[in-house]
């Protein structure tokens, strides 16, 4: 039995100064205080908020991707993507870039928020 207890004892202080370790961190405290930008909070949106989808997700990333060319190049073959493959998605290429720019146009960038502490 008191094999046991020592056992839980010794757990809750590693346990403990392991709390107080992390939440001591500089690294917790930025976390805690940061505030994401307009962009960030748009991309994240794409993974994580009600209206993700993977289309989001890929027009999430142009940002990311560097030069002008690169991005137009990516973009267009988002858009502009093999015709058997658009046919059996969304119909054809008049649909499929309505619904792109419904998308666009419809986005919302959530809010931003104070940090949590």
């Amino acid at each position: 039995m008191r094999a046991r207890v020592a056992i839980v004892a010794g757990r809750d202080r590693i346990g403990d100064s392991l709390v107080d370790a992390l939440t001591r961190s500089p690294a917790v405290e930025w976390a805690f205080t940061y505030v994401p930008s307009r962009y960030e909070r748009s991309a994240l949106a794409a993974y994580l908020g009600p209206g993700r989808s993977y289309a989001r997700q890929m027009v999430a990333a142009i940002p990311a991707i560097r030069g002008v060319r690169p991005k137009l190049s990516y973009a267009s073959a988002l858009l502009f993507a093999d015709a058997s493959y658009v046919a059996g998605r969304d119909g054809g290429y008049v649909r499929r870039l309505r619904r792109a720019a419904h998308r666009g146009v419809h986005t919302r960038t959530p809010p931003a928020q104070e940090p949590v502490r």
